[in-house]
């Protein structure tokens, strides 16, 4: 009797970001290609992962809960720790943590207050709060009007930063109020709303997670994404202060801080799996001016790092470059004559991208422009000559 050895499959020597809305879901449901691309990463037995991977999205919500909601539908194990969020960075963000923060944001995969308390916030102000506390300031909706005169909450605290973690529901209360805090420095009951250069030098830190105009979700067409709320709020403050809005931080895709903690991330995930060299790595997305601009802007700032390294690495899992792949399931739907696998001739002929990112259509061409998912991961197999299951 003959006994069939099977051997190891080999382990991948470079990483993959994925991102999610767009290249493995539409809304909830699943784009057909993702499975079979995931599935061609995997083990026979789909068990473990052959190659380090991170589902980098600027998604909002629970890692837990998206984990849960990939693993149902893709029919394999993912583990939270593969997913970075648009969020996720200010988990590092400690100087906030413990400051009062006005949180604004979703209600979805687990909510915005949850969300900022996984992160480490702990001295939270939701708007919700600030309504109860300044009942005369929400005015849009009169059917939210108070039957009868109320007075504001002289103990309210002072609020001492803004953090902005993505769309919300109301958009026309969250933008009032939240100007409202801004232009008093904290103090919506304050009517003193920067009448003099020290408070104008001193804006309240505001933070923004995740710049997308647009996402596709279900609809034929991309949907509004926060950086269309931010958008709005950056006009009105303009328009009623005269002044910019200016961010402490901007976290999400394509901000760099992102890329960086993604990029120490994975790296930990390779030499957890025994990898004993990874310098490139491949980041597939729908979006040109938010996957393939923060994937060649990460791109710029890997290959800066390297020349200016001062002393020799031993490291050999360090990311030296990242290639940026397009699928054409979400935001980008090419022209008829753009050919799957040429590299975009053009980038994107308008600019979706957020004020502060200063547009370069050479930064929003992809390295590779495919199908789908599942064309990407080929693409990569091929690049890479990587055939485990041979």
């Amino acid at each position: 009797m003959s006994l069939i050895k099977y051997t190891r499959p080999q382990i991948g020597n470079f990483g993959i970001f994925f991102d999610i809305d767009g290249v493995i879901l539409r809304g909830k449901s699943l784009i057909p290609a993702a499975k079979d691309a995931i599935a061609k990463l995997m083990n026979r037995d789909k068990t473990e992962f052959l190659v380090p991977i991170l589902f980098c999205t600027n998604g909002f919500g629970l890692k837990q809960v998206k984990a849960e909601i990939l693993s149902k539908l893709l029919e394999i194990e993912i583990s939270p720790q593969q997913l970075v969020m648009s969020q996720s960075p200010l988990e590092m963000m400690t100087s906030y943590h413990d400051k009062c923060c006005l949180i604004s944001g979703p209600e979805h995969d687990g909510g915005s207050i949850q969300v900022a308390k996984n992160l480490g916030f702990t001295n939270i102000v939701t708007i919700d709060e600030v309504r109860a506390a300044f009942p005369y300031l929400d005015w849009v909706d009169r059917n939210r009007w108070n039957k009868q005169e109320v007075v504001n909450d002289p103990n309210f605290p002072r609020i001492d930063a803004v953090v902005l973690l993505g769309e919300p529901i109301r958009w026309e209360t969250n933008l009032q109020l939240i100007i409202d805090v801004i232009v008093s420095n904290g103090q919506p009951d304050n009517d003193n709303n920067n009448n003099n250069n020290d408070d104008v030098i001193k804006q309240l830190p505001v933070i923004a997670v995740n710049l997308d105009l647009q996402w596709m979700a279900k609809a034929t067409s991309p949907r509004f994404g926060h950086g269309a709320f931010l958008l709005c709020l950056e006009t009105l403050y303009k328009k009623i202060s005269g002044l910019d809005l200016q961010y402490s931080a901007l976290i999400g895709k394509p901000s760099i801080v992102t890329y960086q903690y993604s990029k120490d991330l994975l790296e930990n995930s390779a030499r957890e799996m025994g990898v004993q060299s990874m310098k490139r790595i491949y980041a597939i997305g729908d979006n040109p001016l938010t996957d393939v601009y923060g994937s060649n802007i990460f791109n710029n700032y890997l290959a800066e790092e390297k020349k200016s390294e001062k002393t020799f690495s031993t490291d050999d899992v360090s990311i030296e470059h990242c290639s940026s792949i397009l699928v054409c399931t979400g935001v980008y739907q090419p022209e008829d004559d753009v050919m799957n696998d040429r590299k975009s001739p053009i980038g994107s002929e308008v600019d979706h991208g957020h004020r502060d990112l200063p547009y370069d259509s050479q930064l929003t061409t992809a390295d590779f422009v495919v199908h789908d998912v599942n064309d990407a991961i080929e693409k990569i197999c091929k690049l890479e000559n990587w055939h485990p299951r041979d």
